[in-house]
């Protein structure tokens, strides 16, 4: 899911900030801020997203749960508990 804020034009730089702020079982959320400006001058805020990603094993056909390394690994880079 994408909201747009403002256009962004041709030879502007796009950022993206992600940051996670939940953690499932199998699936983990992501929000995204989009940032545009020309070089010298300050970002402003063009698109929010948000995404959610679930492990999934092609192979069952079914989602697959985190694993512990990996939802630690998250926690540690944002500071905090993510569990839902």
């Amino acid at each position: 899911r994408i909201t747009y804020r403002a256009p962004a034009f041709h030879g502007e730089k796009v950022t993206v900030e992600t940051r996670a702020t939940r953690i499932g079982r199998s699936s983990f959320t992501l929000e995204h801020r989009l940032l545009a400006c020309v070089e010298g001058e300050t970002p402003r805020l063009v698109a929010v997203s948000e995404s959610i990603l679930v492990r999934y094993d092609y192979a069952t056909g079914l989602p697959v749960a985190l694993p512990p390394e990996h939802v630690a690994a998250i926690e540690t880079m944002e500071g905090h508990s993510l569990r839902a």
